[in-house]
Parts: C-alpha cells; sequence; structure tokens
C-alpha cells in the first residue's frame, strides 16, 4: 500500500480509483477498506520529495575540475553528455537521477563522480537489486558496492547506517520495485545523505509492483546519456541501442549483415 506514496500511475493505473481496486483484488480486501487507508496513506509524504528538496551536498567546483583532470590524464574524457550528467550528480541536489542506454558510459562517468564526491569528504556508497549489477557498478566506477537487501539487512540490525555525508548511488534503480525503493528513500531522508539513481526505464522493468524509478523521473526529472561510447563503429552503436529498447530482431540484422555473429545448434559449440 506504501506505493500510492509515489504516484497511482506506479501501478499502472490511469486513475487511483483503478490503482485502488487493483490493489484489493490482489491482496483479497474489500474495495473500501482498501480506499480508506489509501487516503489515510495519501497523507503521509513522498519521501522522494523530501530527499529531492535539499540540497546539501554541492561538490566545491575545485573537486569536480580536479576529478576531471585526474581522469583526462588516464585518458578519460567526458562527452558532453557524461559531463552534463557529472555536473547533475555533483550538483548540490540530493537526489540525482541519470538515465541512458547500456554502453553510454554510465560506469565511467560516476567513476569521475566518486573522485569528486571523496575529495570534498563524501563517503560513496553503491547498490542495486542483484549482487551482478552490484559487482559491475563496483568494477566499473570503483564505488564500493552491494546489494540493496544486504544493505537493508544491516540497517535493520543498526550497522553500517547511513550519515549526511553519505552519497548512495543505486544502479540499474529502473529494477528496484517501488516499495524497496520507498524504505531506501525514507532512510535516506532521515539519515540526510544524497542518493542518486542510474538505469534505463526503457530497458528494464521493476521486479515488484511498481516502476518508481520511472515515476521518479517523471516527478523530480533527471539527465540523460543516449551516446553510445562501447562501441566504436556506427551501426554496432545502433544495434546496442535496438538491443536496449527491444529492438532484438534488428540488432541481430545489424549484426548479420557485418558477418560479426553466427549460429550453433548446441552451446558447447559457441
Amino acid at each position: 500500500m506504501g506505493d500510492l506514496m509515489l504516484d497511482y500511475r506506479a501501478c499502472g493505473a490511469e486513475c487511483r480509483e483503478d490503482c485502488w481496486r487493483m490493489l484489493a483484488n490482489e491482496n483479497g480486501l474489500p474495495f473500501g477498506a482498501v480506499q480508506r487507508l489509501a487516503e489515510k496513506l495519501g497523507a503521509k509524504q513522498d519521501f522522494g520529495e523530501l530527499v529531492a528538496a535539499r540540497q546539501q551536498h554541492r561538490v566545491h567546483e575545485r573537486f569536480r575540475e580536479r576529478a576531471l583532470a585526474a581522469a583526462q590524464q588516464r585518458g578519460l574524457v567526458l562527452s558532453g553528455e557524461q559531463r552534463t550528467a557529472f555536473d547533475h550528480a555533483t550538483a548540490g541536489k540530493d537526489l540525482g537521477v541519470v538515465v541512458g542506454y547500456a554502453g553510454t558510459g554510465k560506469s565511467a562517468m560516476l567513476g569521475v563522480a566518486r573522485e569528486a564526491w571523496e575529495s570534498a569528504g563524501y563517503n560513496v556508497r553503491g547498490a542495486a537489486l542483484s549482487g551482478i549489477a552490484a559487482e559491475g557498478l563496483e568494477n566499473g566506477s570503483g564505488i564500493s558496492s552491494r546489494t540493496i537487501a544486504s544493505l537493508e539487512h544491516q540497517w535493520s540490525g543498526g550497522r553500517d547506517l547511513l550519515t549526511s555525508r553519505d552519497v548512495l548511488v543505486i544502479d540499474e534503480a529502473g529494477m528496484v520495485g517501488t516499495r524497496q525503493m520507498e524504505r531506501v528513500l525514507s532512510v535516506a531522508n532521515d539519515a540526510g545523505a544524497k542518493v542518486v539513481l542510474v538505469g534505463d526505464p526503457q530497458q528494464l522493468q521493476a521486479i515488484e509492483a511498481g516502476a518508481a524509478f520511472r515515476v521518479i523521473h517523471e516527478r523530480h526529472g533527471g539527465v540523460e546519456i543516449t551516446e553510445v561510447r562501447r562501441q566504436r563503429e556506427d551501426w554496432q552503436r545502433d544495434a546496442t541501442r535496438h538491443l536496449a529498447t527491444g529492438r532484438t530482431a534488428e540488432a541481430l540484422d545489424a549484426y548479420s549483415g557485418h558477418q560479426s555473429y553466427r549460429m550453433s545448434k548446441m552451446r558447447t559449440q559457441s
């Protein structure tokens, strides 16, 4: 029921009454009971709104320039879109939202942002729904990461709690369900921590009921990275975009046209 704190559209409904009916059917409850409870919950604060309203984690320009210079010395020069995302992530607003397809260099950008945050004295943590995603975030950005479930387990025991000096980066945020997103934002709000959500709402759908990342992006805005940097050839970049947006057949046609994949009857032959 806490889903209603984000937006009735998170239920996939056109209006609040439809959302209430869906919740009533799913939970075997009378519609009137759900309606009364929803109206009570409606008086509660949206934790996303509370976090977004704060502006307490702005990184001074000298720390940002230092991080960008260090990255350039390593041969990493951020694109225009990556630089915009970097500026957005390291700005003062305590809720950041970065949207980008796979291969657009989100992790590389976050690695530079991590250096800026750490130079400014912040502790940077990473989280994702799955262990593989958390490992990918850590390997790609250098941000120490773990699963959201692991973080919540620690918090429930009073361990490894967030503070106002923390920046929490959540990768593949489009996979996080509304209830879990609400819990994390609630903890961050209570601690005064900054949260940066990273993901692709077109490619990723929430496993738990509700599409919290999409709703937060629609409500609070964010920045988008669309230029694929992982591939060098234009056709490869186009194919990556096709894969990210569900146009698998077009992507395979592109690879087939360039004789860049082969078919095997058995996995062992691949």
